[in-house]
């Protein structure tokens, strides 16, 4: 699934 995907959008994102 696009799970893994979505959890290395989300880090940055949360990082910013």
């Amino acid at each position: 699934m696009k799970n893994r995907i979505l959890e290395l959008v989300i880090l940055p994102i949360n990082y910013l």
